[in-house]
């Protein structure tokens, strides 16, 4: 998972550059609380966790643009003080996302989706699987594979952003949702139902839109592209970055185009009720989220202040604060157990 809007983070990397303008600052809401996890010096393109808490990360060391662009793990077992170079792209390449299915990481460059398996403790040549130029986001759902990328806006980051099919063997891809937006997240909900975020700066405007599987194997079977408005849009807000589903939730982060007057921010949405629930967002105009990840019941964010040359990256976990009643009933389990205990006592041996 990743992530960030490309067009304004250049000209953010350029107001920035040079410093850590900003300290790092996540406020969360009441109801959780956060603690973090490791503080790298790097501009990360996106991550992700394995089950066993391990952190994958993508992105340039040293925060410099002309070093390497390298993939990295991070172990729990070590505290995330002991990392590994997975694999090395080199120089020229722009992360965008990183995402772990299974075995298997994948990655989106500037230019191409390519994938490793893990663990891997070499760096190595990375399998290139399709070339798409200014892919943003990548998502599964059984056999289909889905890449949000803007290959028509090329360098003038045109809002032409699309969904694509993608085959893993071949390479080929097909759109399967025009969007007229820029970059939005995508992924799929429990029933194999398409979500995607809208990034708010385009003239679509904000708002989460759902659709259905039907829609989706109807457009690739027939090759015509489902178009925004043929989408239910399930949730009306201010823009989107990166997204997460577990179950019925969706936790959505948000970095706005403007850096005037807005804050990157970090919000619950419930698919069925519609509940929301606001988590946190950062202190300072200039910060942002480059990715997501859930593991354990626990949110993974990561947030960077920016620019090249002295960039910091903070992995910050999120936890939410049991509910008074189910720490009562906690507190009186073990209250039961010693009043047990000292009711019954043990029996000496003969």
């Amino acid at each position: 998972m990743k992530k960030n809007h490309v067009a304004p983070l250049l000209a953010l990397f350029v107001v920035l550059s040079c410093s850590r303008a900003f300290a790092q600052d996540l406020t969360v809401d009441s109801g959780f609380t956060q603690q973090s996890l490791a503080d790298i010096q790097a501009s990360t393109g996106g991550f992700d966790t394995d089950s066993s808490g391990n952190i994958y990360y993508a992105g340039y060391q040293d925060s410099d643009p002309t070093e390497d662009n390298q993939v990295v793990e991070m172990t729990q077992a070590s505290n995330y003080a002991f990392s590994t170079v997975i694999v090395d792209y080199g120089t020229s390449t722009y992360p965008s996302f990183l995402t772990l299915q299974g075995s298997t990481l994948y990655y989106g460059d500037s230019v191409n989706v390519n994938e490793t398996s893990i663990p891997v403790l070499t760096p190595q040549a990375p399998t290139v699987i399709a070339n798409m130029p200014d892919n943003y986001d990548m998502a599964f759902s059984g056999a289909t594979t889905l890449v949000s990328a803007n290959i028509d806006g090329g360098a003038a980051f045109l809002p032409e952003s699309d969904v694509y099919s993608v085959s893993l063997t071949s390479g080929s891809y097909q759109e399967i949702l025009s969007t007229a937006d820029y970059s939005g997240p995508i992924r799929f909900d429990s029933s194999g139902d398409l979500l995607y975020g809208a990034s708010g700066a385009a003239a679509v405007g904000g708002g989460i839109y759902e659709f259905t599987q039907s829609q989706l194997n109807s457009a690739i079977t027939s090759g015509t592209a489902l178009q925004l408005s043929q989408g239910n849009m399930i949730i009306s807000n201010s823009g989107n970055s990166d997204f997460v589903v577990v179950g019925d939730d969706l936790f959505d982060a948000f970095n706005p185009y403007s850096q005037t007057g807005e804050v990157s921010t970090l919000t619950e949405y419930n698919l069925l009720t519609g509940a929301v629930t606001n988590i946190g967002s950062l202190a300072n105009e200039g910060l942002y989220f480059t990715g997501m990840s859930y593991l354990n019941g626990d949110l993974i964010v990561a947030e960077t202040d920016g620019g090249f040359g002295n960039t910091y990256t903070d992995f910050i976990q999120i936890a939410p604060i049991p509910e008074p009643r189910s720490t009562w009933l906690a507190a009186f389990g073990f209250l039961a157990v010693v009043c047990f205990h000292r009711r019954h006592p043990r029996r000496s041996l003969p």
